[in-house]
């Protein structure tokens, strides 16, 4: 349901979809291989304690 609610906003409000679109590139350049490693790493040490 919330991600049905979520994608209608998406679709209805193109305003929220613009600001969505100028903020992706700046939140992708977040997610370095070296931070997904160290991220995995610490679930799986969690999951294996």
């Amino acid at each position: 349901q919330a991600w049905f609610e979520a994608v209608e906003r998406l679709l209805s409000d193109r305003a929220h979809y613009q600001r969505l679109a100028e903020a992706g590139p700046a939140r992708a350049c977040a997610f370095t291989w070296d931070e997904t490693a160290r991220l995995t790493h610490a679930v799986y040490r969690e999951a294996l304690a």
